[in-house]
């Protein structure tokens, strides 16, 4: 156990003991576990105590259970340690994924190298840069980003003595500490977008409390969710690439709490059979019809001909005229679920259609990347893929769906099925660029960046 202290939980006198990942809570007079029976399964809650030497701590629970030993064990989400009193105003991140995107050696060396930072190393040691500002809108709040390396002896002692990135994000003030959570998820997401990783490794979060001079640290936030194990990538995709967009990100980011990042790869890129799975192959076709229905409206071009609305018309007029005040709710409800079936014909769109369709809207993204998608040759690609080779991707692609789904599917993917299931997540990747209002060459960067796919940044 790491820490203990006392807390009041449902009117019995406890003590709480933290570990790791989990908390603890047992009654001081044994006897109490029956009067904490009623509470054992609990979720999404919050508790407030203190820790043996007096700081105080709010913990928000994701779920609890009994624990053999005379207790309950609770799961939690994320918890704030050692705050004085709840009037908060910034927060400051750093670590494992934030120098991973930014990459604040690189900058430092382009600095000087530009003679944008004197020689003298102190700059470093004791001082801190601000490379770029961003600001985005949370619930009709505007909140600032901020990014600075530098200050590599801010910790004394504890310091590893190497630069690192830090995001420091002020907000205006709030007593409210899950919205204090919910812009640190904000954040969380941003660098889920820009790096394409379900990961962001351990961080290191410091709550601020007061403005400008008088900021003073008030805590921390740990939170048990995100905080993984993380291998960083290092490839091109970093900071620079993605510098007239972070605005955009961020404010994506904060305007979709509900986004499902569960089709982003981990610790590096699947480019062959092996290291697909079944459900990562799932993930990333259901974040391709998420992503495509968010768009539909936009995108999706109705291919139905005058005639055929004009017979749809007369089809549901003819309907109409069976209503009669005299029927009955079944036979009501019948002609208004008829009149539904006629005005959705012609419609809606299957998923090879959505597929084909998708691939219209960002062709001129995609073209520069065929070549390193498709590169085992199993489809030979020009200039741009053939009405009738997007065809038979999108048949592969919705026939292995439906397979999956009636459990008809063999266990592993074959290289070349790997390229068509790449090509999905990329033509995914750049649907939701194009949601964030991106044009085709701005869409082509990025892709090639984060995929590896083509080298436009490198002007070859």
């Amino acid at each position: 156990m790491k820490e203990a202290g006392y807390i009041t939980f449902h009117d019995v006198e406890c003590i709480i003991l933290e570990d790791l990942d989990k908390i603890y809570i047992v009654p001081k007079v044994l006897d109490d576990i029956k009067k904490l029976r009623p509470f054992y399964y609990n979720n999404n809650f919050s508790i407030e105590y203190q820790s043996s030497v007096g700081l105080n701590r709010y913990c928000y629970i994701e779920s609890s259970e009994i624990n053999s030993d005379y207790g309950v064990e609770l799961m939690p989400q994320y918890k704030i340690c050692n705050y004085r009193e709840k009037n908060f105003t910034g927060l400051e991140i750093t670590g494992d994924a934030i120098d991973d995107f930014f990459q604040p050696v690189k900058y430092i060396s382009r600095c000087k190298t530009a003679s944008c930072v004197d020689g003298n190393s102190n700059n470093l040691l004791y001082s801190r840069i601000c490379v770029d500002q961003w600001t985005f809108k949370y619930s009709e709040k505007e909140i600032s980003v901020s990014l600075f390396c530098g200050n590599v002896l801010s910790m004394g002692l504890l310091s590893d003595l190497k630069v690192h990135s830090k995001l420091q994000v002020k907000f205006p003030v709030t007593s409210e500490i899950d919205d204090l959570y919910r812009i640190y998820l904000v954040i969380i997401r941003f660098l889920k977008l820009v790096r394409y990783d379900n990961s962001v490794g351990m961080l290191r979060t410091t709550v601020f409390s007061g403005i400008d001079e008088n900021c003073v640290t008030n805590g921390y936030l740990i939170d048990y969710i995100n905080k993984n194990e993380i291998g960083l990538r290092n490839f091109s995709h970093e900071y620079s690439n993605f510098k007239p967009f972070i605005s955009k990100f961020l404010q994506f980011a904060a305007d979709n709490s509900d986004y499902d990042f569960r089709h982003f790869i981990s610790g590096g890129f699947k480019i062959r059979g092996k290291n697909y799975t079944i459900l990562d192959f799932l993930y990333i076709f259901g974040a391709f019809e998420q992503e495509f229905n968010k768009q539909a409206k936009k995108t999706v071009a109705t291919h139905e001909s005058l005639k055929q609305k004009e017979i749809k018309e007369k089809i549901i007029e003819y309907i109409e005229g069976f209503n009669d005040p005299n029927n009955n709710n079944e036979v009501n409800e019948f002609i208004c679920n008829a009149k539904g079936r006629i005005s959705q014909l012609g419609t809606q769109m299957g998923q090879t259609g959505k597929i084909v369709n998708a691939y219209e809207q960002v062709r001129t993204a995609l073209d520069s990347s065929l070549k390193n998608i498709f590169f085992f040759k199993s489809i030979t690609v020009c200039k741009s893929l053939e009405d009738k080779q997007v065809k038979k991707i999108a048949n592969y692609l919705a026939d292995t769906r439906g397979k999956i789904t009636h459990g008809c599917f063999d266990l592993v993917f074959s290289d070349e099925e790997a390229q068509k299931i790449r090509f999905l997540e990329i033509l995914t990747y750049a649907l939701l660029l194009r949601r964030l209002n991106m044009t085709d060459e701005e869409i082509e960067k990025i892709i090639g960046a984060v995929f590896m796919c083509n080298y436009v940044l490198a002007g070859v």
